[in-house]
């Protein structure tokens, strides 16, 4: 069942690169007074470690990562 719910999805995974991204937001955020939850991070960094667009409508969360392009769908 899970399975099934996940197979048209892409499941992305961790690796150097993200956690690289991942450094650099956090780092970038907070030497500026900000922060991010740890969810939200994560997906900043895996979306933009591979180029891709964060889907959300949190917009202002996101708008502050440099690099990454956010665009909202609920509208």
């Amino acid at each position: 069942m899970v399975r099934g719910f996940l197979s048209p999805f892409l499941i992305v995974w961790p690796n150097e690169l993200v956690v690289s991204h991942y450094v650099d937001i956090r780092y970038s955020l907070e030497s500026g007074g900000q922060r991010i939850s740890e969810q939200d991070l994560w997906m900043a960094a895996s979306a933009r470690a591979f180029g891709d667009v964060a889907v959300t409508n949190n917009v202002s969360e996101f708008k502050r990562v440099s690099g990454l392009t956010v665009q909202d769908w609920s509208m």
